[in-house]
């Protein structure tokens, strides 16, 4: 079963400022996230009192998202030296 996959407006942003072949991995990747729901996917720790947040590790970048009953929905994409200090 394939389900939609949404970024939001800064998920956006950060997709658009990737490099040309960044973006094309990261797309790769969302793609086979809609289709299949695989990938290297861990649950976030220390997000108590808020959604569950999952995190999709594509090379060096990390894609965090909702896994909602109709989408994915994708909150950040970053590098992962900036790490999840704007989750607190």
């Amino acid at each position: 079963m394939t389900k939609d996959v949404q970024l939001s407006t800064p998920a956006q942003k950060q997709f658009e400022s990737l490099d040309g072949s960044i973006k094309d991995r990261v797309r790769k990747a969302l793609r086979k996230l809609a289709d299949s729901s695989s990938g290297d996917i861990k649950k976030l720790k220390g997000v108590k009192g808020r959604e569950t947040l999952l995190r999709l590790r594509v090379g060096d970048y990390r894609i965090v998202y909702r896994d909602d009953p109709d989408a994915f929905r994708i909150v950040q994409i970053f590098h992962r030296g900036k790490g999840y200090d704007w989750l607190e």
